[in-house]
């Protein structure tokens, strides 16, 4: 069992090392997925969403089909831009 932990650690180590992210990058990618995969406490209130009247062809001028993950940010603060930056940073997929 030790072995396994070992070698999905260097696993890990190499893919962070291939998409050039720290350990820091991964924890946070690992935030935001979960907040996309488990999005509870991230909806909009009913209301909000009761009020959208477009269907998903309202997403098309957004260039999105509704098909696949999006995610949207809402920036308060702009110290918070650096975050925003990092999620949206292509992640270069096989050599």
């Amino acid at each position: 069992m030790d072995r396994v932990f070992e070698l999905a650690w260097t696993h890990s180590q190499v893919v962070l090392r291939q998409i050039n992210a720290t350990e820091a990058d991964a924890q946070l990618y690992g935030q935001m997925a979960s907040s996309i995969i488990f999005a509870t406490g991230m909806r909009a209130d009913t209301s909000v969403i009761m009020k959208n009247r477009r269907g998903q062809s309202g997403l098309w001028v957004t260039q999105s089909s509704g098909r696949s993950a999006d995610s949207a940010a809402a920036i308060e603060d702009q110290s918070n831009i650096e975050l925003v930056k990092q999620m949206v940073q292509p992640i270069p997929i096989g050599d």
